[in-house]
């Protein structure tokens, strides 16, 4: 894996962006590089979508440098090793110190982490669902993209099947720029993903769980509403009774 000036411009900064904003994260997003330098939203971030992966309290906020690298070196040992990946000094140390680029090229490898991470836990061998091409491995050394089970693709291989119609993009929809603070504008996902054949009860159960998820990300996002409102009734209830009014 490399962290070169082209691997970091290869990044789709907009795609990037949509995708961390559909996180609710415990601090405003206001700038990506100064939001990711202590690791407390990567920490976050990876919460979110395996919660039981990740213990929010090792990793307090931090503002001095020798804290930020102890977050990260603690999330590097014990969340990141579990995706199948490391963080080079060079991305950590680019992170820390908030320079262009890396915090983006790193929250693009962990997104791929976490989709392979899902998808070796999530999908029957035998389901017919789309297995996005990411949640594989680039294995530079055999030239081969490499699924969580373990069957290689190769670039001969990869054109056959492009030709042939088994790869195909989608396009997912994004809300607007103000319900998303990094993303500059919209623009459609154009990951590929290839087309294993469908069975009738694995699209079903597909759905059902589509379903599920956006359901519990919706019951979420209502708690985290009402925590809130709870916490303003709480503190306009304090600032009555300072003036004597209840």
């Amino acid at each position: 894996m490399s962290s070169s000036p082209s691997a970091l411009e290869a990044v789709d900064h907009d795609e990037l962006y949509a995708w961390i904003d559909e996180v609710p994260l415990s601090r405003p997003k206001k700038n990506i590089q100064r939001d990711f330098s202590d690791g407390v939203a990567t920490a976050e971030v990876i919460s979110h979508f395996i919660p039981k992966m990740v213990d929010l309290h090792n990793y307090p906020p931090a503002n001095g440098t020798a804290q930020k690298v102890y977050n990260w070196k603690t999330l590097d040992q014990k969340v990141l090793r579990k995706l199948n990946y490391h963080m080079t000094d060079e991305v950590m140390d680019g992170i820390v110190n908030k320079k262009s680029g890396y915090v983006e090229y790193f929250l693009n490898e962990l997104r791929t982490k976490i989709d392979a991470y899902i998808a070796r836990r999530n999908q029957p061998r035998d389901s017919g669902q789309l297995l996005p091409l990411n949640a594989g491995q680039w294995n530079m050394g055999s030239g081969h993209v490499l699924y969580p089970y373990g069957a290689p693709l190769s670039p001969e291989q990869y054109g056959l099947m492009y030709s042939s119609g088994m790869l195909h993009g989608s396009n997912a929809s994004i809300a607007s720029q103000s319900a998303m603070p990094y993303i500059a504008s919209a623009h459609g996902d154009n990951q590929l993903h290839v087309q294993l054949p469908p069975t009738p009860v694995a699209q079903l159960t597909a759905e059902l769980q589509e379903t599920v998820e956006i359901l519990q990300v919706k019951t979420q996002k209502l708690e985290e509403l009402l925590a809130l409102k709870d916490r303003k009734i709480e503190e306009l209830d304090l600032r009555l009774r300072s003036h004597g009014l209840l």
